[in-house]
């Protein structure tokens, strides 16, 4: 009976790791608030998934079709998005806890500078909008992981084998 290569779990969890190396950085130097975060973050899913596609296509020893490196790219982004959903699951809620927190503090301010919240209404929605928040932090990550990944496969997909380097 022949086995079948696992290394798009492999290349899944290097690509989990980076992903989370730099959320940690982000976290350590407050940075995670800004704009273009989510910009590097699905900058990271689209170039790891390109260069293990790359990898995979160098390692055939036959003709891969569009559809087998397409599924190859894309079952490297689900197992990097799965590791990074427990990771975002346990940094929202047990590392640190105080970054939903921090968001909602700038939610506030930005709605105060526009006029659009009361003083008195702040504080009996602040347990609802926290929990909001988590949510969407976590729908958000998925989301915007696989939507990288996604990409990421496609444009991987299209490079072409190389025979000789």
């Amino acid at each position: 009976m022949e086995t079948k290569e696992k290394s798009h779990i492999n290349k899944g969890v290097a690509l989990a790791i980076a992903w989370i190396i730099v959320d940690i950085i982000l976290q350590l130097s407050h940075k995670k608030l800004e704009n273009w975060v989510v910009f590097l973050q699905g900058g990271i899913i689209v170039i790891g998934v390109i260069v293990s596609l790359v990898i995979y296509k160098m390692k055939a020893e036959k003709t891969i079709t569009f559809s087998n490196s397409f599924g190859y790219g894309f079952q490297v982004c689900a197992v990097a998005v799965c590791i990074m959903f427990i990771y975002s699951l346990l940094s929202i809620y047990v590392f640190s806890s105080d970054y939903p927190n921090e968001m909602y503090l700038q939610s506030i301010e930005n709605a105060l500078k526009q006029q659009k919240l009361s003083n008195s209404s702040l504080d009996s929605q602040k347990e609802v909008a926290l929990k909001v928040i988590r949510i969407g932090i976590i729908s958000a990550m998925v989301m915007t992981s696989l939507g990288a990944g996604l990409v990421g496969a496609l444009i991987g997909s299209i490079i072409p084998k190389k025979t000789t380097i």
